[in-house]
């Protein structure tokens, strides 16, 4: 693995395999959540751009551990624009958010 590069899970890798699937499945849970509560700081002017940069780090890591990995790359990138306060990139993965999440 290439530093900077995350390795690609692979085929069946799924959290059950590895705790009790009740704890797997509130910890997904969770992870949605803490996305759409990400999503709801990301989307909110008044919040200042540490803020909603905050809120996207946060979420990138409990929803790349739990493998959604979509979810987390959209968070990253989210992540990054309000690092840049980079508006109108925000605005497009907000929308991509909104799209995963189903909201």
């Amino acid at each position: 693995m290439h530093l900077g590069k995350a390795a690609t899970p692979p085929p069946n890798d799924d959290l059950e395999q590895f705790m009790d699937p009740a704890m797997a499945k509130k910890l997904k849970k969770q992870s949605v959540a803490d996305a759409t509560d990400a999503l709801m700081a990301l989307s909110d002017p008044n919040t200042s751009w540490e803020k909603r940069r905050d809120a996207a780090h946060y979420t990138v890591g409990s929803t790349g551990i739990v493998g959604f990995n979509q979810l987390s790359v959209q968070l990253s990138n989210a992540e990054q624009a309000a690092k840049d306060s980079d508006q109108a990139t925000l605005d497009l993965c907000i929308i991509e958010l909104k799209k995963t999440l189903s909201i």
